[in-house]
């Protein structure tokens, strides 16, 4: 019930043009996921699902007592990720990135074992 209380509130915010300041004080600050998922979601949306700027957003919103912005940043980013690959690996700051071929080849790696004929998607979807 918390998870849905928090994704209407942050579908109010999104459909009224809220300012995301205004989104963490209804929230609540937290590292929980009821507070993290729907922030990131609110940054997606609010960004039009754009990597970069989605980041920068949920990076320079003031999340008070001590709101895990990293994690939201992470589960922006790897939604966002997800939706527009080629905006991520086109970004300047996939350059500067630690292990970074280490990270491209699990990531790989995980896409080839999910879409394989016995893959995860396959068992989801009961194939």
């Amino acid at each position: 019930q918390l998870m849905q209380k928090s994704l209407n509130s942050v579908r109010r915010s999104l459909e009224s043009k809220a300012k995301p300041d205004d989104v963490v004080q209804e929230l609540g600050g937290g590292t929980k996921a009821h507070v993290v998922i729907p922030m990131a979601i609110f940054h997606l949306f609010r960004n039009g699902f754009h990597f970069e700027d989605t980041l920068i957003q949920a990076l320079n919103t003031l999340h008070p007592s001590g709101i895990d912005a990293d994690s939201i940043m992470s589960v922006a980013g790897g939604i966002a990720g997800a939706h527009f690959p080629n905006e991520v690996a086109q970004s300047d700051w996939i350059e500067g990135l630690e292990d970074r071929d280490a990270i491209s080849l699990t990531a790989h790696k995980l896409y080839e074992a999910a879409v394989a004929d016995d893959g995860l998607l396959a068992k989801l979807q009961g194939t």
